[in-house]
């Protein structure tokens, strides 16, 4: 087993690992969701604005991302600081 240094520097540690566990069940749950969802919109919306929708779903989720990547990052930073302070 791997130390957390190690963990840390191969890349596997991340503080949503258990969020993002897939384990076959929740990938199918949040696919029936999603494709009911887009049956349901197919029904309301024209086929434009059904495009337009995915699209800006897209770029909300790029966001999203993007902001936890961010979040992620200043949190090293801070603990890192935090260290220093303490340490030092």
């Amino acid at each position: 087993m791997m130390d957390i240094f190690e963990q840390f520097y191969y890349g596997e540690l991340n503080p949503c690992r258990d969020l993002a566990a897939d384990d076959g069940k929740t990938r199918g749950i949040l696919n029936k969701i999603e494709d009911e969802r887009d049956n349901w919109l197919k029904n309301l919306l024209s086929e434009e604005n059904f495009k337009r929708f995915k699209k800006l779903e897209d770029e909300y989720n790029f966001l999203t991302r993007y902001k936890m990547q961010q979040g992620y990052t200043e949190g090293f930073k801070f603990a890192v600081m935090l260290m220093i302070e303490i340490l030092y």
